[in-house]
């Protein structure tokens, strides 16, 4: 059973593909995928899921939503589309619930009976890689960590990672490839802990915010 109300609207723009989905409790769940640029893909793609699925948009009282880490075009896209929908009235009956992609990839290896403890990760640039340990289903939501390059993980441990998502690094030995595919998931697998209450819709950071002292410049 979902842990929130139905009908919801799935949008997850962190790869370079944008999904959209409208999952209905009176009907078979209706997905769509676009390429290409964001912009279009994203707006296509929310428009011809809730065509299919005969949702109009005072009906959504759910929106799940991908809050990264991925593509932060993409991302911050969506945050704005949504936003933009939720100030113009169209989403004014609905509540935000955002997951991670690595959280969401998680799920897609548990549901195929991958044994943990595993991890999951993708390429966070500057030589280093996001990770997210999985011990069982109750860290799908859990904190996802910075790892560079050159500090190798538990060897004990199987690495995932997403094949869809860029790749600027290569950490040995290098994570399996796994589908990216939100559309695999139904109503009950988008469930708490993966999920996220929101009262804004945001991207998530996974790094830590660092302070620098300010130090103001004599006077001469």
């Amino acid at each position: 059973m979902s842990t929130f109300q139905l009908p919801a609207l799935v949008i997850d723009a962190a790869s370079p593909e944008s999904v959209a989905g409208i999952l209905r409790p009176d009907r078979p769940a209706c997905w769509q995928r676009r390429s290409g640029q964001t912009m279009d893909g994203l707006f296509e793609a929310v428009a011809a899921v809730l065509a299919d699925s005969g949702t109009a948009w005072t009906e959504i009282r759910t929106v799940l939503h991908c809050r990264g880490p991925g593509t932060q075009l993409g991302l911050r896209i969506a945050i704005m589309a949504l936003r933009i929908w939720r100030e113009a009235g169209a989403l004014r009956n609905a509540v935000f619930q955002g997951y991670s992609s690595l959280g969401l990839t998680a799920q897609l290896l548990l549901r195929r009976e991958t044994p943990p403890p595993f991890e999951v990760t993708i390429d966070a640039r500057r030589q280093s890689w996001y990770v997210l340990t999985v011990r069982g289903p109750e860290d799908l939501g859990a904190a996802i960590e910075r790892r560079p390059l050159d500090v190798p993980g538990p060897a004990h441990l199987r690495r995932f990672s997403p094949e869809c998502f860029p790749r600027w690094s290569q950490p040995e030995p290098p994570p399996d490839p796994v589908a990216y595919q939100p559309e695999a998931l139904n109503a009950k697998d988008y469930s708490a802990p993966l999920l996220r209450q929101e009262t804004e819709p945001t991207v998530l950071n996974p790094d830590p915010a660092t302070f620098r002292q300010w130090t103001p410049p004599a006077l001469s």
